[in-house]
């Protein structure tokens, strides 16, 4: 069974600590990068991420720009953002990138397990 890596982009780790903690008791690896442009070498590296996860310090057009920049490296890289936002505003925001349902801002447990069961929902064997 294949370890797959969550790469959540911020720069206040210790606020995803719950939630990081549930995706490792999934027997997920969690890494973190706080500049979007770490986020992208990642998408180049030979051990992409299977998700990135955007903080909610990115939205609107610049979350945009991001998630087509990873698109553009590798559209296979699955991508969701932390939002705050109201459902119908943030799939405004990510129509056409093929973005999970977004993480509350609580980054709850739960909100981890609803994370991997829309993964396994799209195919993706966990």
């Amino acid at each position: 069974r294949h370890i797959m890596t969550f790469l959540i982009v911020t720069q206040t780790p210790e606020a995803w600590a719950t939630f990081a903690e549930s995706l490792t008791e999934a027997q997920q690896a969690v890494r973190y990068v706080d500049t979007a442009t770490l986020a992208l070498d990642a998408c180049r590296a030979d051990n992409k991420p299977l998700l990135i996860l955007w903080d909610d310090a990115f939205s609107g057009m610049t979350l945009r720009q991001h998630a087509i920049d990873v698109m553009m490296i590798d559209a296979r890289i699955h991508q969701t953002a932390c939002s705050a936002e109201a459902e119908d505003v943030f799939h405004e925001v990510t129509e056409g990138l093929g973005f999970l349902p977004a993480v509350p801002t609580t980054r709850s447990a739960h909100d981890a397990v609803t994370l991997l069961d829309a993964l396994k929902k799209i195919g993706v064997a966990l």
